[in-house]
């Protein structure tokens, strides 16, 4: 299974990326100076550079959120496993809560996404059955509906 992964503008470490061959990895505007220092280049940009400072050469997309706008780019390419890394934290906090809402994006399209971030995993379980196994550290669990 390959896998899409989308960096965007929060808090990012590149060691929670494991690519394989035949992956894609795409910076969401701010997300693109974030792989470039951890010396990763991104195979698609997608962003107006609001958050860059500049805009590298790609199409501009601003109707949607700079990972949304990743996530629709994939999703019409084919792609339909996603890892979302700098989804959290950051500047924003509205980016946050929105990315959040991505996941749930993904699972209407019939695709599957986790935001990784240091301090958590974050996956949409939709009426089906899980078995989660004990780990350190905590675990919660949330009820959108």
């Amino acid at each position: 299974m390959n896998l899409c992964h989308i960096v965007g503008a929060g808090d990012f470490h590149p060691s929670l990326i494991q690519r394989t061959e035949g992956d894609l990895i795409i910076a969401a505007d701010a997300g693109f100076a974030a792989l470039k220092e951890a010396g990763i280049t991104p195979q698609v940009y997608i962003g107006d550079g609001d958050s860059l400072g500049f805009v590298p050469q790609a199409e501009t997309v601003k109707d949607d959120t700079d990972t949304l706008a990743a996530l629709r780019w994939a999703l019409e390419n084919g792609w339909r496993h996603f890892r979302l890394y700098g989804a959290l934290g950051g500047k924003r906090p509205s980016h946050s809560l929105a990315n959040i809402q991505l996941l749930s994006f993904l699972k209407e399209r019939g695709a599957e996404g986790i935001i990784l971030d240091p301090r958590c995993k974050m996956e949409l379980l939709e009426r089906e059955t899980r078995r989660f196994e004990s780990q350190s550290g905590y675990f919660s669990l949330f009820a959108l509906e």
